[in-house]
């Protein structure tokens, strides 16, 4: 049976990163899109530095580096970001026109069904991203990563990162169990992710008590904490702690998505079919 669900969910992701495929003016479109981006990122750095070597320990080049792969994981509201995930409004128009049902009776997890979904477009976006990234080192002479452990624990804390994004996406996505429709709840969610996980201003310009503050919530662990692991602000003892507070944060909204998923399944209700 498990090998069965496994299959289905495998089949789920494969459809999703064809979905993806399918919209090749799109594509264009995204990387027009990102590189003019990038570009402003590297003006915008480079004026608010004024000449500068570096501004609370941070050279120009590691600034812009962190603001550029900030732009490609998804900060700054970056809705074609490689962490990007669709499922509350997914969710809201699935309430509305009452396919829900339907996605509900699946012989699956609903939840892990989402997630097989978001694991598609994930691939793609990887594969997607990683010509556009090379190029981008080359055109703007982007920092390499501080070293081999960095880079590798910087990969492993995207990975947090991502089951982060996940998670706090699911759990707005499930208030459409009581009011169909996510828009304002998450489009809210999504602006306090970019304010305050440091995917623009870096939390090391914030007020200290505000650095502090910011840490141990799970914004941080989103945007800083990978990319301060890139860039070498965080070194060893730092970068384990934080991503020890990234699996926390997973652990606890996995546990609260999986009680209110519970509760929202009474919650069910249909518009339009």
């Amino acid at each position: 049976m498990k090998r069965v669900a496994l299959r289905a969910y495998l089949e789920f992701a494969k459809k999703s990163f064809q979905e993806q495929i399918a919209y090749r003016t799109e594509l264009l479109i995204r990387i027009i899109g990102l590189f003019f981006s990038f570009y402003l990122l590297k003006i915008f750095w480079t004026a608010l530095y004024d000449n500068a070597s570096e501004v609370e320990g941070i050279p120009l080049n590691a600034m812009i580096t962190y603001a550029i792969l900030s732009a490609v994981t998804g900060g700054l509201l970056n809705v074609f970001g490689i962490l990007q995930v669709y499922i509350s409004y997914w969710m809201s128009r699935k309430m509305r026109s009452g396919e829900i049902v339907t996605d509900m009776l699946k012989p699956t997890d609903f939840q892990m069904y989402l997630f097989s979904h978001s694991v598609g477009r994930l691939v793609f976006n990887l594969l997607f991203s990683i010509p556009i990234v090379l190029v981008a080192f080359w055109i703007f002479r982007l920092d390499g990563p501080a070293s081999g452990a960095a880079f590798g624990l910087f990969c492993f804390s995207l990975l947090g990162s991502y089951l982060l994004i996940f998670l706090i996406d699911f759990l707005v996505s499930l208030t459409a169990f009581w009011t169909t429709q996510t828009r304002g709840i998450g489009g809210m969610t999504r602006l306090v992710i970019a304010l305050f996980s440091g995917s623009f201003i870096p939390l090391w310009f914030f007020p200290e008590w505000a650095k502090v503050l910011l840490t141990y919530l799970p914004f941080a662990s989103i945007y800083h904490a990978p990319l301060s692991i890139y860039i070498g602000r965080l070194e060893a003892v730092e970068a384990a702690q934080s991503i020890g507070v990234q699996l926390v944060w997973v652990a606890l909204l996995f546990w609260l998505s999986r009680v209110i998923w519970q509760r929202s399944r009474q919650k069910l209700m249909i518009h339009g079919g």
